[in-house]
């Protein structure tokens, strides 16, 4: 990175905050910043526009309107749900209904002297820019992009400033590269014809694999191994992310989105950019086929666009949903045609093999250790295992190679390069020992590292053991639950676009700014905020006929990020989480957007990768459910999916606690009960047969106790009444099935089958 864009990053991240007077004073990079942020707004040409609508004032008079929801406007929706002020936490900041919210002089005046105080502190060096960005996303990701009522405010400061910052280091290294930056006149007099130049790269890159590279484990301990292989995913994206901006020689304020295995960056449009990202990409490939195989695969592609095209102009042309269209359609061409001829012989040299032994954990034949029956990346995976489950978990990138620090190897160029897991206080030792090239933080900043990246990462782990899941007295089996968000992809590329026939309303919408707000908000719910909400804290929701004493549930997040979730606990809480998430993610959205969810339950021995791929049908079931926002539970051959509303309020709230308490009263029999209730269960499936109802009747009366004029017996009359009248109802009928089913799994005692 020259010095250059240096300056242009710091001027862009600087301009919303009013202290670009720390920067070296230049006509030109005022210019390019000025320029850099009227792409960021999509509002090159609009005369209303004054040059402090996006500065933090020094001082206000009146209150200005507070930052509006980036999905007020989501899918053709107009609401007006606004956030409270303050700094970014794991605790969730819900958008409240409140048309007229707006933020007091006396709020923003303490809440700006605050955030001056500490960005004071920072040196403008190469090594801060990420202590900058941290700074500025804890305390401007929900500060209003502009006071004024005239302009809509749903990108925070923290959005503007950063996709500024982006802009401006592109435009930069463009105009350096051309040899145009000397010349002050050059943007101050010819900014407007420079928005048709090809100045920007769009870069989109996708991993292929993951399903199978997490999930097919074949050994009975496999929760560690499945939580570091999604975590060595996790990171080496962040790597790669890293890695590719290096080569754009800008800054992790080019990072447009990363999760889910999949990641979009603003690169400079240069032959040099695109040489380097090539040469990253099939060096990062080279490496994988060396250590995996076929099994993984990093795909990604590159398409120019010039500033009118980020700011949708002409709009009739739809020029910004293009840029998207046209990377997914590179990308699919790129993973039809993966391997060069020189990787297919590479891929078909037949490798050292010892014998017929194979990883006991993943089953592999290649990179075996020499004593023992498991391969290398497993035993590192294996060793780091327990360094994830720490909150303050630090990783260094360093090229030196360390002793008796757990690590794995990640590709570079050239060569490879050494990633270590480390704690804040060790990490802050060694950096003044070794050569540190990168250091990440988990979800956490810290003073002493202050050039650090913080990663997001959704990491609750109630306990590392599937055993101490389960109910102790309960039945010995573990509940899997999937879930992803409905029609992501579609928000995505065209969810702000608004249903007119005039091109100008219709994608008024469509910019980069809005894009990066958004992709920002579905990583923080997945990667952070998901934390929060299953240590029980962001609600206190319990089945109706659960008697634990805490909110914590007993659950381990194998994967959260992107779009989709992955867990692994005991059956009750599994129902509980898919309560709270549904109910959190939908007051997040604002209603805005859905998320749809597969449970499985299976023994504790269950091949992992079967189970994994059981759910993901069932996900795929409930997302078939019309307008989805669906659950579907059990198996594929038994129609179990409901609405999720619907799932709550007739299934676990309603006809659970009945069963509940008519087969948990002190007078009843449990073991007679539960055997009435199989009995139940086979007459409710082939109850279009009017035999089987009477039969069903029959079968009722006979739980009718014998003193009618006990307590039990008037539970009895109203539990039969309400039974009875159940059967008869299609929809009652099918949700009686899936609530028995639930009473039963979470009360039937443990067995050793079940193991």
């Amino acid at each position: 990175m020259n010095s250059n864009t240096l300056h242009a990053t710091y001027g862009g991240l600087l301009r919303g905050i009013g202290k670009l007077h720390k920067l070296p004073h230049s006509k030109a990079l005022k210019s390019l910043i000025n320029i850099a942020e009227a792409i960021a707004t999509g509002n090159i040409d609009n005369k209303e526009l004054q040059e402090d609508d996006f500065i933090i004032k020094s001082k206000i008079d009146k209150p200005i309107p507070a930052l509006s929801s980036i999905f007020n406007i989501i899918n053709g929706r107009e609401l007006s749900y606004h956030y409270k002020l303050q700094p970014l936490k794991e605790e969730l900041n819900y958008p409240e209904m409140k048309p007229d919210y707006k933020i007091s002089p006396n709020e923003y005046q303490g809440y700006v002297e605050k955030l001056w105080e500490e960005i004071d502190d920072i040196n403008l060096e190469q090594e801060s820019v990420n202590s900058l960005l941290n700074l500025l996303e804890t305390h401007l990701s929900f500060f209003p992009s502009n006071s004024r009522d005239k302009l809509r405010a749903d990108i925070s400061l923290y959005d503007h400033c950063k996709m500024t910052a982006a802009l401006a280091a592109c435009i930069s290294e463009y105009m350096h590269y051309h040899n145009r930056l000397d010349n002050d006149r050059e943007l101050i007099d010819t900014g407007i014809d420079f928005h048709n130049e090809k100045a920007f790269l769009m870069f989109s890159g996708d991993f292929s694999g993951i399903q199978s590279f997490i999930y097919n484990i074949i050994t009975e301990g496999a929760l560690k191994s499945l939580r570091s292989r999604s975590f060595f995913l996790e990171l080496l994206m962040e790597h790669i992310v890293d890695e590719v901006l290096e080569a754009g020689g800008v800054t992790r304020a080019n990072l447009i989105y990363s999760g889910g295995g999949h990641c979009y960056l603003l690169l400079p449009n240069t032959e040099d950019v695109i040489a380097r990202i090539n040469k990253t990409k099939q060096n990062l490939n080279k490496w994988l086929i060396k250590n995996f195989g076929t099994k993984l695969y990093f795909a990604c592609a590159v398409t120019s666009c010039s500033a009118n095209d980020l700011m949708n102009i002409p709009a009739e042309d739809a020029p910004y949903e293009q840029i998207f269209r046209r990377l997914s359609r590179k990308l699919s061409q790129e993973k039809m045609h993966r391997y060069s001829a020189e990787d297919l012989i590479e891929l078909n040299t037949p490798k050292d093999m010892e014998g017929n032994r194979e990883c006991k954990i993943c089953g592999t034949e290649d990179q075996l250790l020499i004593d023992n029956d498991i391969c290398t990346w497993c035993n590192q995976f294996e060793k780091y295992s327990n360094q994830l489950l720490h909150k303050e978990l630090v990783i260094l990138i360093s090229k030196d190679k360390l002793i008796d620090i757990p690590y794995v190897t990640f590709p570079t160029l050239p060569g490879q390069i050494y990633c270590y897991f480390t704690n804040a206080k060790e990490a802050s030792n060694l950096r003044q020992q070794v050569n540190i090239k990168r250091i990440y933080s988990k979800n956490r900043i810290y003073p002493e590292l202050p050039n650090s990246i913080k990663l997001y990462m959704g990491d609750y782990v109630y306990n590392s053991l599937l055993n101490n899941l389960v109910d102790k007295e309960g039945i010995r089996r573990i509940s899997v639950l999937r879930a992803d968000v409905d029609n992501l992809g579609q928000a995505f590329i065209s969810g702000f676009t608004r249903d007119s026939h005039d091109p100008t309303i219709r994608n008024q919408y469509n910019n980069l700014a809005r894009t990066a707000a958004f992709s920002r908000q579905m990583s923080l719910f997945f990667k952070y905020h998901l934390n929060f909400i299953l240590q029980g804290q962001a609600s206190d929701y319990k089945l109706p006929i659960s008697s634990k004493a805490t909110n914590e549930k007993r659950v381990v997040t194998v994967y959260a990020g992107g779009d989709d979730i992955f867990l692994i606990g005991n059956i009750g809480d599994i129902l509980e989480s898919t309560v709270l998430i549904h109910e959190t993610f939908t007051k997040y959205t604002s209603g805005g957007l859905t998320i749809s969810f597969g449970i499985g339950i299976y023994p504790l021995r269950y091949p992992i990768y079967l189970s994994a791929s059981e759910t993901e049908a069932l996900e795929s079931l409930a997302k078939e459910n019309d307008g989805k926002n669906s659950v579907s539970l059990y198996t594929i051959y038994e129609d179990h999916t409901y609405k999720l509303d619907n799932f709550k309020e007739k299934v676990l709230e309603e006809k659970l606690p009945l069963i509940a308490k008519f087969f948990s009263h002190k007078d009843s029999d449990h073991e007679r009960g539960t055997s009435f209730l199989y009995r139940l269960m086979e007459l409710l499936k082939s109850s279009d047969d009017r035999i089987n109802i009477a039969r069903y009747a029959y079968t009722l009366s006979r739980l009718e106790p014998r003193d009618k004029k006990s307590s039990y017996y008037n539970l009895y009359s109203d539990f039969s009444e309400k039974m009875y009248g159940w059967i008869l109802s299609p929809k009652d009928r099918k949700e009686l099935l899936t609530a028995i089913y639930i009473y039963i799994y979470l009360t039937r005692k443990g067995a050793k089958d079940d193991e």
